[in-house]
């Protein structure tokens, strides 16, 4: 346990290689890639409601000391995804032209997480919380909820998948959408009982 403790961030991006490497024959890549990011960006922000409802589960201190590493993972993944579509499904430069407005709005909210995700990587090593401190940088890190909402919306207005509300991928993501939000207020209920016990 102290070995996987010291080194789960390097395993954890090890093994995101290797499913990187993988995922990139899977095709359309594009959507795979897609997938990837969001499960990666799932796992990362299930960990904290998650312990705080049930304190009680197993490898909580590898999960939490492995989340910076899948967050980091899911950033590159959500990288891929948006490479991929900009070059096979808009067809690059040339192809922004060619974009509607309703569909350049779709793209811009998944451009906009990305930044987000962009700003919450460049930011998760040592060195920058201790140059920001621990405040700013929790509060920096807290925009991930954003990003989060942001997804949500940019799966669901352009994701070929979620176009069938009752297709099995609309299904398996609302359940871990309620689930997480459950954990979510939960958590939240107790944070507000611990501040105001009356």
């Amino acid at each position: 346990m102290t070995f996987l403790l010291r080194h789960i961030r390097t395993i954890v991006l090890l093994i995101s290689g290797i499913v990187a490497t993988i995922a990139s024959n899977i095709q359309p890549v594009h959507q795979t890639y897609s997938f990837l990011a969001l499960i990666y960006l799932y796992i990362s922000l299930l960990s904290s409601p998650l312990y705080s409802v049930f304190p009680t589960l197993p490898f909580r201190g590898l999960y939490i000391k492995a989340r910076r590493s899948i967050g980091q993972s899911a950033f590159v993944f959500a990288g891929l995804h948006g490479y991929f579509s900009f070059i096979n499904v808009v067809g690059g430069l040339h192809g922004l032209k060619l974009l509607d407005r309703s569909y350049a709005l779709k793209m811009s909210l998944g451009t906009l997480a990305f930044i987000i995700l962009s700003l919450m990587a460049s930011t998760s090593f040592d060195k920058a919380v201790a140059f920001l401190g621990p405040t700013h940088w929790k509060n920096l890190h807290r925009l991930v909820y954003l990003a989060g909402v942001l997804i949500i919306f940019h799966v669901y207005l352009i994701g070929p998948h979620f176009a069938n509300r009752f297709s099995p991928q609309s299904i398996i993501f609302f359940i871990a959408l309620v689930i997480l939000f459950s954990l979510e207020a939960i958590r939240f209920k107790k944070y507000l009982s611990s501040k105001l016990p009356h």
